[in-house]
């Protein structure tokens, strides 16, 4: 549908039941109206008391029809630019501007938009006395004139299927109003009125021409004049229908849906008490008959509420309320036996409670082969139970840490497992270097025994370990 030129005006007046709000001259509401399909939008400021000071200055419309939508807004704010004053959303609506219209008495009245309320960030007593159920916003909406064009009599109106405001309560009265207004014309034929096939020209209005349906006539049963007039409908449609309703009776006009309208408006509002309800209340099964439970399940059901959950009317937060309820008390009683097994098995044995030899054999770590096998197989037990517990203990929590923040878990886990183990980190450093000073030490002295082996030619110096006979050469006698 094409927009027309002329803009609405939307007036925000006061807001009424104003949940949460700071009782304080900084803190003010603020009211944000923006189009739906639109990029700009348009905002007012309240006072801390919820009226708008700005009457005389309302919310400017353009490009908008009846059947945009609005989405309505109110935040609390604060006035000055400060950090973590963040502004916050305490009420919604999504309205349109038809119905804006339809509940609007005349042009100056207010209307009261019911608000979607959030739950409060923060719940304590004080809060939760000042919540209101429900919180409204008084606005006044002034649509545009009606163009000549809407008016004229050779105007054809294009009809919306997915229209949200012609409602049947909103066509009742149209058609009311017309039977009211006009009389039934008189049947001056037998045979039918014959209506043109092609409307007048419409070129003025740059519309196609549509072609009309004709209408049979139907029979007249009990009734010696068969010539009488078609329908009440018929009868009761004005001759020259008011200009603001001319769209709706030209859209009928056209169709020829006048008596499948008139039975849906006879039989709408009780199609409730002749119809029950055809759907069922929950999937798999029909309503009228359950099936019957296994001999497991009615044993389950003998202990649990199975046969509840498994109904289709189950509510089960009451179900929850219920367990939640029984977990507790039984959570205690576990706590006080276990409280009550430690200070009977804290007491002496002779003081207390008398043990008998059967008391004595059941005490004994010798089983029944004369062997203390199975009692070393089960003396460890509850440090295993422990060390399971305290590993899974330390899984979950891990397992949280990581999904908040995972790098503060890797940088953690190495340097607490760097100095749970420096110790042996450094005693292996200390060995490492050990072992490479060996190395180099060894190769050193072989690299020195090579060098010092074997003596140059010539030479009659004696080497460690040889006397001065064997170093003299052959053919020279030594002096003595």
């Amino acid at each position: 549908m094409a927009h027309s030129g002329e803009p609405w005006y939307l007036t925000i007046v006061r807001m009424q039941g104003i949940p949460f709000a700071r009782q304080d001259k900084s803190w003010r509401p603020r009211v944000t109206v923006s189009v739906v399909g639109m990029a700009h939008s348009h905002s007012t400021d309240l006072g801390c008391d919820g009226q708008n000071p700005n009457l005389k200055l309302p919310l400017v419309l353009y490009d908008v029809d009846r059947h945009s939508k609005l989405d309505i807004k109110v935040w609390h704010h604060a006035r000055t630019k400060k950090k973590g004053r963040k502004p916050h959303l305490i009420g919604s609506a999504y309205v349109t501007l038809c119905e804006l219209s339809r509940m609007q008495k005349h042009s100056e009245a207010d209307v009261g938009i019911s608000l979607r309320c959030p739950p409060p960030q923060k719940r304590n007593p004080s809060i939760k006395a000042r919540q209101a159920n429900s919180a409204t916003l008084i606005a006044r909406l002034r649509p545009p004139p009606l163009s000549p064009s809407l008016t004229s009599e050779t105007t054809l109106v294009a009809y919306e299927d997915d229209s949200v405001c012609d409602e049947e309560g909103f066509e009742e009265e149209l058609l009311s109003d017309a039977s009211r207004n006009t009389t039934p014309a008189p049947c001056t034929d037998k045979s039918p009125v014959d209506i043109p096939d092609i409307l007048p020209d419409t070129s003025a209005s740059g519309l196609k021409k549509r072609r009309k349906r004709t209408k049979l006539k139907p029979y007249s049963l009990d009734s010696d004049d068969e010539a009488s007039c078609y329908s009440s409908s018929e009868s009761s449609r004005p001759a020259t229908p008011p200009p603001h309703q001319e769209q709706y009776y030209s859209y009928y006009a056209e169709t020829g849906l006048e008596t499948e309208y008139q039975a849906e408006m006879t039989f709408g509002d009780d199609l409730d008490s002749y119809c029950p309800a055809i759907l069922p209340q929950h999937i798999g099964e029909s309503p009228e008959e359950q099936r019957p439970l296994s001999l497991i399940k009615l044993m389950v059901d003998m202990f649990a509420p199975f046969r509840e959950m498994s109904g289709p009317g189950c509510d089960f937060a009451s179900v929850l309320g219920r367990l939640t309820t029984e977990w507790y008390a039984v959570g205690g009683c576990l706590l006080a036996m276990a409280a009550l097994n430690a200070a009977v098995f804290g007491y002496s044995t002779p003081t207390l409670i008398d043990i008998d030899s059967i008391a004595l054999k059941a005490r004994s770590a010798q089983d029944v082969y004369g062997t203390y096998f199975f009692f070393c197989l089960t003396c460890r037990f509850p440090t295993l139970c422990l060390l399971v517990a305290v590993c899974a203990l330390l899984a979950f929590l891990l397992a949280v840490a990581w999904g908040a923040w995972s790098v503060a878990v890797l940088v953690m886990c190495c340097a607490a497992g760097v100095l749970l183990t420096l110790q042996y980190l450094v005693y292996g450093a200390h060995r490492t270097v050990n072992f490479f000073v060996w190395l180099v030490w060894r190769a050193g002295r072989a690299c020195d025994g090579l060098f010092r082996a074997t003596p140059p030619a010539g030479s009659n110096q004696a080497l460690p370990g040889q006397t001065a006979a064997q170093v003299t050469p052959p053919g020279v006698t030594r002096q003595t």
